[in-house]
């Protein structure tokens, strides 16, 4: 017996489609990017990452791991103390600066802030602030070309390994651009499963129901 879809079963399976090209964006745009870094003054990286959509702006951080052996220098990238009167941080020495180009854009002077640190038992994460002012570094839809080069380095971490991370434009807690705002439903996926599971059962009692009378 030749088996003929139904109009219900045409319509599940276009919101199917529709639900794995919904996912894939949002896989897309929440998808970090980046590479490993040899904080050795003179090098250059390159990586590249494609996008759905354009972003307002893209941050990037200074990602690596935690070491036992020098506490300090894993809580703070560059000499950096809490002042007990202020509060506030006290830093020496010469911070990580890094030239980054985003598709070809003028070279933007980037640093390890003082303040903008957070990390884990296993990770730390260090913000790269603009040192003087320079165009925003925002990625467009389409391929994206980063290339980043290591100008001066703290002697305290030279030679060391991190990774260079360029947020994704969709995060939990981040939104860098109004087109991904509707993307935002794609956290709650478990539901759009178990809707489209419960639709299919629906459909099959149906047809089955049917095929009896």
């Amino acid at each position: 017996m030749k088996f003929k879809m139904t109009l219900g079963w045409k319509v599940w399976c276009f919101a199917v489609l529709f639900f794995t090209a919904f996912m894939s964006l949002s896989v897309l745009s929440s998808s970090l990017s980046g590479t490993q870094l040899k904080l050795t003054p003179g090098q250059e990286v390159q990586w590249q990452v494609w996008r759905p959509f354009d972003s307002e702006i893209t941050s990037l951080k200074l990602r690596y791991r935690r070491s036992v052996s020098n506490e300090e220098t894993d809580k703070d990238f560059a000499y950096c103390n809490h002042s007990d009167e202020t509060g506030d941080f006290i830093c020496e020495g010469t911070s990580v600066v890094l030239a980054v180009s985003l598709n070809n854009s003028p070279i933007c002077l980037l640093k390890a802030v003082d303040d903008g640190f957070a990390y884990n038992t296993e990770s730390v994460w260090r913000n790269l602030s603009e040192t003087e002012n320079c165009i925003e570094l925002a990625e467009k839809s389409g391929k994206n070309i980063w290339n980043v080069k290591v100008e001066s380095v703290n002697p305290m971490v030279i030679n060391k390994i991190v990774m260079i991370e360029a947020e994704a434009p969709l995060g939990f807690k981040t939104l860098y651009g109004s087109a991904y705002e509707w993307l935002i439903l794609s956290i709650f996926w478990p539901i759009w499963v178990g809707l489209l599971t419960l639709w299919a059962v629906v459909l099959w009692c149906i047809n089955r129901r049917k095929r009896r009378v």
